[in-house]
């Protein structure tokens, strides 16, 4: 029978996150080595994680949604809260200028890279659908503000939809379309294809949940 894999024995690449063998495991040529060496470096994981475990091995019906709406920290924030069927949350940068890879947060701000601060988000659709998702980011950010979000201004805080797939693109137009007969301004949600991904500095990720003080606009 073949094994599904949980998430996390995979890595993520930049391409719009395909998920590919770790290297330690795809470059061996004994698979009972290769499990070997996954295992033993995933031990304390797996021990203390086994239903986490089971729960991806029975989990068919992955997809991956990406959004931004201002300020990565607040969003993910938001997102997370949506509990069950939210596998995991990435914030990073997205959509820019292809010459510049993996950019820094330093040189997104300065605005050179024209990239936008983004959450990338994996979920099961058995549980939360994609609709759900679209709800939860019209409803954090004002869509009619251009280029910013209250006070952080700058391109890199865009309302922006990124789809993986012609049904998230359908349905994106058509939510936007349901969403702006709510204002009188139009909304300046931007709706593109999902580009190279880079996720955003480790301390950037669940930034509000590692830092109490912290304040984010979203």
């Amino acid at each position: 029978p073949i094994l599904q894999m949980p998430a996390f024995l995979f890595s993520t690449t930049t391409h719009h996150n395909i998920l590919r063998p770790l290297s330690s495991f795809s470059h061996c040529n004994s698979s009972r080595a290769s499990f070997s060496i996954v295992f033993r470096n995933k031990a304390r994981y797996l021990n203390q994680h086994s239903s986490e475990f089971h729960h991806y091995s029975t989990m068919t019906n992955i997809k991956n949604a990406r959004f931004g709406a201002g300020c990565f920290w607040g969003v993910q924030r938001k997102f997370e809260k949506l509990g069950n069927g939210i596998i995991k949350t990435t914030v990073g940068y997205s959509n820019g200028k292809d010459q510049f890879k993996n950019p820094t947060y330093k040189q997104v701000c300065s605005g050179v890279t024209d990239h936008n601060e983004v959450i990338d988000i994996e979920y099961n659709e058995d549980v939360i659908s994609y609709k759900d998702l679209l709800r939860t980011f019209w409803s954090l950010h004002n869509p009619t503000q251009k280029d910013r979000q209250g006070p952080d201004v700058g391109r890199q805080y865009r309302s922006m939809i990124v789809y993986y797939d012609e049904e998230q693109k359908k349905l994106a137009e058509e939510s936007k379309q349901e969403e702006q007969k709510k204002y009188s301004k139009p909304i300046a949600t931007v709706i593109e294809p999902a580009k190279t991904f880079f996720a955003a500095e480790e301390y950037h990720q669940h930034y509000l949940d590692k830092n109490s003080g912290a304040t984010c606009y979203i």
